[in-house]
């Protein structure tokens, strides 16, 4: 599985993203999440609820052809252990409803690779 979905996503990208925008996190209701397009294959993720942190690893593998990681808490706190979870819920979310969505078939037909979901790869909180 490559990482990248395509460096020319800029026609696909929006449309995709806007799919995950305002998603629900069935076990984390009080968390809202936002999604937007960036460019090429990025965009940007924004989590907001009422225990963040900024304490955990990344979900990016950093090679073609491995799982993606599971986020983990990087110290102790309870806020961090907590969004860990979160993110980990997320990205289940993001692959579930990205896998499903038809453009990603058309992908799929046309032996593209398929968008299944941003990597995490750095969370703040403010």
């Amino acid at each position: 599985m490559s990482r990248m979905v395509d460096r020319h996503f800029e026609e696909e990208g929006p449309v995709l993203y806007a799919a995950l925008d305002e998603m629900k996190l069935p076990s984390f209701p009080e968390y809202q999440v936002r999604v937007r397009y960036a460019k090429k294959h990025r965009c940007g993720v924004v989590v907001k609820g009422p225990k963040l942190s900024g304490n955990i690893l990344g979900t990016d593998p950093l090679k073609d052809n491995r799982l993606l990681l599971k986020a983990e808490a990087s110290d102790d706190t309870d806020e961090a252990k907590e969004i860990a979870a979160v993110v980990n819920e997320l990205s289940k979310e993001i692959s579930y409803i990205l896998v499903s969505h038809p453009l990603n078939t058309k992908r799929l037909v046309k032996g593209k690779n398929i968008a299944n979901g941003p990597l995490k790869r750095l969370w703040h909180s403010n």
